[in-house]
């Protein structure tokens, strides 16, 4: 009976995005309302309507930021059910405890370079607002450096250099900034997301330049833990 149900339900989950899918406007079609009206609007009034110099910017965290707000959010919860199903790493658990050490060569080198890598990481994310790069670039980068020191120091002493307590607080601050600004807004008698709540000259620059940073902190934060999460899993 359970499996008919289920049976049921798919058939009806299919035959409902179908018609969906079916109502759709016709993909590269001049006449979409996205290439007559959206791309239209985006390109023309977007220096003026949000004040960023980067078009990709403009569009995730002014007319899309719902959207951005949604995926810092499947991020998070994504995340979480990494957590629910397999738990936290500790030290002594992952499959890359170093028997030798790593060349004093190389460990000097990064121990000169991670600064400039983290630095680079905060430029690609506030470089956004002007060009290329933005919040979700620079926490792949702060990412890269995490991934990097473990495979040269090993799993247990990157754990220790950078341990729960230090990850948890980044992990849920994208979303934390989302909503927490999407409530302001609402108090101020603004949309949901509305940034321009306050008639302050260049406070959506610097709401933006909070977002894209949060975004770098929580996206970095959240694949390194994924990172130590699958190495825990790799050494049993």
């Amino acid at each position: 009976m359970r499996k008919f149900i289920v049976l049921v339900f798919l058939v009806l989950a299919t035959l409902f995005l179908l018609s969906t899918v079916s109502k759709m406007p016709i993909m590269g079609d001049p006449d979409n309302p996205t290439n007559k009206m959206a791309a239209s609007q985006y390109i023309t009034k977007e220096p003026q309507e949000t004040g960023c110099n980067n078009l990709v910017s403009a569009i995730i965290l002014n007319y899309r930021i719902y959207d951005t707000f949604g995926e810092v959010t499947v991020i998070f919860v994504t995340l979480v059910a990494a957590l629910a199903i397999l738990g936290r790493e500790k030290a002594r658990e992952g499959s890359y405890s170093l028997k030798v050490s790593p060349s004093p060569l190389v460990s000097t080198a990064m121990i000169i370079y991670i600064p400039f890598f983290i630095i680079f990481s905060f430029y690609v994310a506030i470089n956004g607002f002007n060009s290329i790069g933005g919040g979700f670039q620079g926490g792949i980068v702060l990412a890269s450096v995490v991934i990097i020191y473990t495979l040269i120091f090993g799993f247990d002493e990157a754990v220790k250099k950078f341990p729960v307590r230090k990850r948890v607080f980044l992990e849920c601050l994208a979303p934390l900034c989302f909503a927490t600004l999407g409530l302001i807004s609402i108090l101020a008698g603004k949309s949901f997301l509305n940034l321009n709540f306050l008639d302050i000259p260049n406070f959506r620059r610097f709401l933006i330049l909070i977002l894209e940073v949060s975004i770098a902190l929580t996206s970095g934060a959240v694949i390194s833990s994924l990172f130590f999460i699958l190495k825990k899993t790799e050494g049993k």
